[in-house]
């Protein structure tokens, strides 16, 4: 244990005047068996680099070279590019260090449920936080002979498509899976590095020269090109490329949406540097629209609505620009507008040209063009309903655009007819027709829009549905029944989700499956639970040869610390070395035995365990505990020569820390096991832990034994806060009744569940104990002892918790025997009492 210890003492030394004196030292440390010290020197990266920059600092500075023909300011400068580059590679060096040990000491926490055993799917997600850090990983266990998991295989998937495998392994000691081995050992891990860091340069050079080509309506984008950093930022801590590939083709596809709306009927080479020139325009286009329809005599409202409408959408599209900048929103409105203006600009036109008609020939002229562009327009309105129509409705539709195709068809023969074609009325028309289809395709851009977002959330509904199967099919592997058929239609169920896409009705297909497959596995549960209860039991049988081992130690320790007994007779007649010996003979024997069931096993344990603490009691009651006089002499005589040696002086250190170090590994394990049993933060575990500490002392009692008893009682379905609380009552009863961590949790329980008592109430229990002990000639220890194999019987039949002690300590002290009372006496007491009553009531 003591190889374990380091302390760890930072120095600066001179080599040249310790480099013989430390070879010597631990030579004489060496050569001294009860010494466990061993000297070593690290180097400290950062004072060496300091080191090394200071003095390469100082060469550079104080060089002088007076050589004829060479310039030594050069040569100056040429060593503080030198010094620079040493410098670099002393950085490089150290965080390539830092890289391998964080990589490779890389560990994860086991999860547990609250009966103490790994909880694979808590397990699996501690170490999908860990790795998931250098790209995608999945995994597999295996299990030992009892059914613990002790290894997990993680196969990660780097961010440029390659496969490391890393081994990890159960460290039973501190309840974490520490780093075994890898495919490629420690180069693997820096290849999925490598690989984090050729993903980021790539993607941030992709934005970068995205940001460049899409300068004119960067101001649009700021929102995505933000998401798309920090998924680049977030590559190597969780992140993904899919992520980011996901990110950067919406932010394309968004700037091409922009893009597209600023295609309007004017033409440019530069789609954005056209919307910048039209809307620097549009107050005088306006203007001149309101002027040409002031002239006209004839005004229709709804042109006029029209126009007065103008300067509302001109504004709108300012103040989207000014407050979100030019989005998506933004180059809609632009669209719109322009739309709006090239339509009033043509319904002018055709008034204008309506009205210039003076003869009968005009005039039939003017009434055909007016009746196509009536039907043209007619025809756009109704092209717009057909895009979001249904079935019924999208027939009638395409009646009426057929009869109105019919009346410009019409219309078109009696010009050509009668040689009336003018090209004034021939623009208009193609102008109104172009209007249509700007309108159409707005419209079409926001039906797209609406089942983008409907394909959307199902693609979202189908990312987190598969996460969630990922985790079923994690603890379902667990279920005897996930093999052969079963297991194929899970694989199914994994296809058909897969196969979804943005497509919500397979998506309830999905959904139905699923339930079908829940249900089947539901009415397996019974093999399940039954597969289950077998593992539970072997666990159990497994967790108390830990604790045969430990009380076999324990009973060795006392051996060696109270030497002055071991020649004594115990009040049995045998002497205590015999007894103890006994004792750890049938220990040893009970930890190879096999034909046992948990629950025997268990209680020819805890029989051996107060036979010991009786045993121990007797000794320090006859005053025969201690060392003997050779052995104190011994001690005395170490302790009166100790300042003669440094061995001595390091090894009685040594002592001090080993038993320092025992002290805090029994802490360590007993909050290990705590932490098993309950689940809370570390804030309140670091609260509970100073809480019990005070306890601990106020009632003279090893810490480690308290900390075990909460989680005994947290084993019992308790509270952290309820089981400290009782914890603080049974560490009372093991004081006072001399009795072990889980005799005093057992005893206790066993009352409280009889008479259905709270946890604040428990305390009262031990008061009567303490309070029978100190007037009769039992103890607390044989009161419990009583009632843990009597008080359910007595409770039943109908005596409180007083009458039930005073009947034990009765017995007890007439036949000396508090199990043999519990056993035979108290039983038979209550059939007599029941059979007096039932005379009384009838008689």
């Amino acid at each position: 244990m003591a190889d374990d210890l380091k302390i760890r003492v930072p120095v600066e030394l001179d080599t040249s005047k310790v480099k013989d004196d430390i070879p010597k030292l631990n030579n004489v440390l060496a050569n001294d068996n009860k010494a466990h010290a061993k000297i070593i020197g690290e180097l400290d990266l950062n004072k060496t680099q300091k080191k090394i920059q200071s003095q390469l600092a100082t060469i550079s500075k104080n060089l002088k070279i007076d050589i004829g023909g060479l310039n030594a300011t050069s040569i100056q400068s040429s060593i503080k590019v030198a010094e620079k580059q040493v410098t670099s590679s002393v950085k490089n060096i150290k965080h390539e260090i830092q890289n391998i040990d964080t990589t490779l000491a890389e560990t994860f926490k086991a999860g547990f449920n609250k009966d103490g055993q790994i909880d694979i799917v808590k397990t699996v997600e501690n170490a999908r936080k860990v790795l998931s850090q250098f790209g995608n990983p999945t995994f597999s266990w295996t299990k030992d002979s009892s059914g613990e998991v002790t290894q997990i295989t993680a196969e990660v998937t780097s961010l440029t498509g390659q496969v490391e495998k890393l081994k990890y392994a159960l460290n039973e000691t501190n309840g974490s899976f520490d780093y075994l081995s890898g495919s490629s050992s420690e180069k693997g891990i820096l290849k999925l590095i490598a690989d984090i860091d050729k993903a980021k340069s790539k993607y941030t050079t992709l934005l970068s020269e995205f940001k460049s080509s899409n300068s004119g309506i960067e101001t649009g984008l700021t929102k995505e090109i933000a998401d798309v950093n920090n998924a680049i930022n977030n590559l190597g801590k969780g992140g993904s490329v899919a992520e980011v590939d996901s990110l950067f083709n919406t932010l394309k596809t968004t700037a091409n949406e922009i893009k597209q709306n600023l295609d309007t009927t004017s033409s440019s080479f530069n789609k954005v540097t056209n919307a910048e020139n039209t809307l620097a325009k549009m107050p005088t286009t306006i203007q001149e629209i309101s002027n040409n329809f002031s002239k006209l005599k004839n005004q229709p409202q709804e042109i006029v609505d029209l126009i007065q409408g103008l300067n509302t959408q001109l504004t709108k599209v300012k103040d989207t620009e000014e407050n979100f900048g030019r989005n998506k929103q933004w180059s809609e409105e632009y669209r719109e507008l322009v739309v709006s203006v090239k339509k009033a600009e043509t319904e002018i036109k055709s008034l204008q040209l309506l009205e210039k008609s003076d003869n009968s020939e005009a005039q039939q002229q003017a009434s055909r063009y007016n009746k196509i562009i009536e039907n043209i327009s007619l025809i756009n309105k109704l092209e717009k309903q057909r895009i979001s129509a249904g079935k019924e409705e999208t027939v009638e539709i395409n009646r009426q655009i057929k009869n109105a195709k019919g009346r410009i068809s019409t219309a078109e023969s009696y010009l050509k007819k009668n040689k009336l074609i003018s090209s004034e009325y021939e623009e208009q028309i193609r102008l109104l027709k172009k209007t249509g289809e700007y309108e159409q395709a707005i419209v079409k851009a926001k039906s797209a829009d609406k089942s983008s977002a409907t394909s959307t959330k199902t693609e979202n509904n189908v990312a987190r549905l598969t996460q969630n199967l990922t985790t079923l099919e994690t603890k379902w592997k667990e279920s005897p029944i996930f093999n052969g058929e079963f297991q194929e239609k899970f694989n199914e169920l994994k296809t058909s989700l897969s196969n979804v896409g943005g497509d919500p009705k397979a998506l309830d297909e999905y959904r139905i499956k699923l339930n079908e497959l829940t249900n089947e596995l539901k009415r397996a549960d019974v093999a399940y639970k039954a597969s289950f209860s077998s593992n539970k039991s072997q666990q159990s049988i497994e967790a108390t040869k830990q604790n045969i081992k430990k009380l076999i130690y324990t009973i060795q320790t006392w051996q060696q610390a109270n030497t002055k007994a071991m020649s004594k007779n115990t009040f049995n007649g045998g002497t205590y070395q015999v007894e103890t010996d006994n004792m750890i003979a049938s220990l040893k024997k009970l930890l190879n035995a096999s034909d046992l069931t948990a629950s025997d096993l268990k209680a020819n344990v805890d029989k051996i365990n107060r036979s010991f603490r009786t045993m121990s009691s007797e000794a320090q009651a006859a005053g025969v505990n201690g060392l003997s006089f050779f052995d104190k002499i011994k001690e005395d005589a170490l302790k009166f020569t100790s300042w003669m040696s440094l061995t001595t002086v390091i090894s009685g250190i040594s002592r001090e820390a080993v038993k320092f170090y025992n002290n805090v590994v029994d802490i360590d394990t007993a909050m290990t096991e705590l932490r098993k049993v309950t689940d809370n933060t570390n804030q309140q575990y670091a609260e509970f832990f100073d809480n019990i500490g005070q306890k601990a002392k106020d009632l003279k009692i090893n810490l480690s034994d308290l900390i075990s008893q909460t989680a005994e009682w947290g084993k019992r379905g308790y509270s952290l806060d309820e089981a400290e609380t009782l914890a603080t009552n049974s560490g009372i009863y093991s004081v006072v009744g001399e009795v072990d961590n889980a005799t005093a949790v057992q005893d206790l329980t066993t009352v409280m569940k009889s008479y259905n008592m709270t946890v604040d109430e428990s305390i009262n229990i031990v008061d009567k104990f303490n309070a029978i002990s100190n007037k009769y000639a039992v103890s607390a220890s044989d009161i419990g002892d009583m009632l843990s194999r009597s008080v359910s019987s007595l409770s039943v039949a109908g005596n409180t918790l007083d009458q039930a002690i005073a009947m034990g300590t009765a017995i007890t002290e007439i036949t000396g025997d508090a199990a043999e009372a519990g056993k035979r006496k108290l039983p038979d007491y209550i059939i007599i009492y029941s059979m007096q009553i039932t005379i009384s009531v009838k008689g």
